[in-house]
């Protein structure tokens, strides 16, 4: 989608990417301050997460569509029984799938982002091994630019799942 632009962070423009399967402990995670404002102007649909067994990081997916005005900025993600939540993008280089971490999402005014896999997803490791199980939803919390929030709830499906509906 034309409108919706990666900002990298300086990390990944330093040609530091990552191998599918990497450890996320050396990343800043974006704080959330506890005084951010409820961000109205956005809709999420298909919100799913793929659980990875074990101590791997998991990921989620879902279409966030902008129904404001002015553009936004997605920044960060958080959720109850995940850590290292990070926002990334997946790229093949020489055929082989690599992940970015990416500082922002940006949607336009009236366009829609989706985060699928093979292409932007957030990573997130569950807190222990028995913290979430398929068929539980859990809810993300969406930091945006300009201290503003938003959330949704997410469906938690088996590592074999291939999209929200399947």
């Amino acid at each position: 989608m034309a409108a919706v632009t990666m900002a990298f962070t300086a990390y990944a423009h330093q040609h530091h990417q990552h191998e599918h399967l990497h450890h996320h402990g050396e990343h800043a995670q974006v704080e959330f301050s506890g005084h951010e404002k409820e961000l109205s102007d956005v809709e999420f649909s298909r919100c799913w997460v793929r659980l990875v067994p074990g101590a791997r990081p998991s990921a989620a997916y879902f279409d966030i569509k902008n129904t404001g005005a002015e553009s936004i900025a997605l920044v960060g993600v958080r959720a109850d029984k995940f850590t290292d939540m990070m926002l990334h993008e997946t790229t093949v280089v020489d055929g082989v799938s690599k992940m970015s971490m990416v500082d922002k999402v940006v949607i336009e005014a009236g366009q829609t982002a989706s985060f699928e896999p093979k292409g932007n997803h957030v990573m997130l490791t569950a807190e222990s091994d028995d913290a979430v199980a398929v068929g539980d939803t859990v809810n993300l919390q969406f930091k945006f630019e300009g201290e503003r929030v938003a959330s949704t709830e997410c469906l938690v499906k088996p590592i074999n799942s291939l999209s929200f509906e399947g």
